[in-house]
């Protein structure tokens, strides 16, 4: 099947969401959901297609790779609980002046 190749596509950015503990995302990505919602609105009817292998090279060019978390959830929790010790450390001294 010849798919066409779009001229122009919306580079997706990264938005950085730090450690969202009960943040309502759909507020957050609000843009990518409604995105989402309206797919079928975003289908390219191009005159001329290309081959399979040009195309692939194309999609492969613009695609995410990978979704996910920015950093490992072993890195995030350790950054988490070394926070919640310095609080500590500072709560205590704070209380035995």
């Amino acid at each position: 099947m010849l798919q066409s190749i779009p001229d122009d596509v919306e580079r997706w950015e990264r938005k950085s969401r730090g450690v969202d503990g009960g943040v309502d995302l759909s507020g957050k990505m609000e843009s990518e959901l409604n995105e989402w919602m309206d797919r079928q609105v975003h289908i390219v009817d191009g005159d001329e297609g290309v081959d399979e292998s040009e195309y692939m090279e194309w999609y492969l060019r613009i695609t995410r790779k990978f979704i996910g978390r920015p950093i490992s959830l072993s890195t995030e929790f350790q950054r988490t609980v070394r926070i919640c010790f310095k609080n500590l450390i500072l709560y205590l001294i704070a209380i035995m002046d």
